[in-house]
């Protein structure tokens, strides 16, 4: 998948098309303070539903701890939405 096919999923969804937080950032700068209230919550919604996917999916203790702390760093939560969207 290109870069440009991965963007165009990101604005479908209604989020900003930037994985990086520098970028984010600068971006969310330049939008309006209530799109960018918009954006913010619409991407929480996605790595919310992802984390619930995986905690239901998960069959062991162990890996219960594992997504917790996996979905405890911004990173690893933009890499996840970004994996959900090339997929």
């Amino acid at each position: 998948m290109t870069n440009l096919e991965l963007t165009i999923k990101a604005l479908n969804e209604g989020i900003l098309p930037s994985f990086n937080s520098t970028e984010i950032a600068a971006l969310l700068e330049t939008c309006d303070p209530r799109e960018a209230r918009k954006m913010k919550r619409k991407f929480r919604k996605l790595w919310r539903r992802e984390r619930k996917n995986s905690l239901i999916n998960a069959s062991t203790a162990e890996e219960v701890k594992v997504i917790d702390v996996m979905f405890s760093l911004p990173v690893q939560r933009r890499n996840l939405v970004r994996k959900k969207l090339l997929g």
